[in-house]
């Protein structure tokens, strides 16, 4: 008898079940499905007993997501991860807000988006580690900043600062003993007006903020 080699028979492995879209698991309903169900229920015909999905309820959100966005789309999946707290036009705020004062204080901020959304009722005041959060979403860090004071070069405090080093008292000090001066060097009596030395920017870039 000749040698013969013995083939193993294949192993069949099933795919796995798919689910249907109307347990409420699995894979949506596909967007031509959800187009032909829309059309029908336009035609008044949602109601037909020979209809078994998709369900009333579902066809009442597709129909006000519609309304809300202009589509029915289903939403992507994305592993069960909540939405982020501050976003949209929000978070657009902030980051413009931060180009122009990257020295503020985050108290500062939660009162300028109030501002910016006054009247809105839904608007809530954003916790410090959520507006953290958001900063470092889009690429802002902390550094030391610098100020400038464009304001030294105007001509009337150059006129003022040399009244003050030329002429005697009570006009400037070129009479008075230095023992008798007292030199206080960025000092701020408010808050507003404080020079602050550390802020946010982006990775690369630079805190600069004109001073007070």
């Amino acid at each position: 008898m000749p040698h013969t080699i013995e083939q193993l028979p294949g192993l069949q492995t099933r795919v796995e079940e798919i689910a249907h879209p109307s347990g409420g698991w699995g894979q949506p309903y596909s967007q031509e499905l959800r187009t032909l169900a829309m059309t029908i229920r336009d035609l008044g015909l949602s109601n037909d007993p020979l209809k078994l999905w998709p369900s009333l309820p579902s066809e009442r959100r597709w129909a006000v997501l519609y309304v809300r966005l202009g589509y029915y789309r289903p939403c992507r999946r994305n592993g069960n991860v909540h939405a982020n707290v501050l976003r949209d036009h929000n978070l657009l705020l902030l980051v413009l807000y931060r180009i122009v004062f990257p020295k503020a204080k985050i108290a500062e901020i939660n009162a300028f988006l109030y501002r910016a959304n006054y009247g809105n009722i839904d608007f809530r005041f954003y916790s410090p580690s959520q507006i953290s959060e958001a900063e470092k979403r889009m690429g802002l860090t902390t550094k030391r900043g610098s100020t400038t004071a464009y304001q030294a070069l105007l001509p009337i405090n150059r006129q003022k600062r040399w009244i003050y080093w030329n002429m005697p008292y009570p006009f400037g000090i070129a009479n008075i003993r230095r023992r008798d001066i007292f030199d206080l060097d960025e000092c701020g009596v408010f808050v507003e007006t404080a020079s602050r030395g550390i802020g946010k920017s982006y990775i690369g870039l630079r805190v600069g903020q004109a001073g007070p």
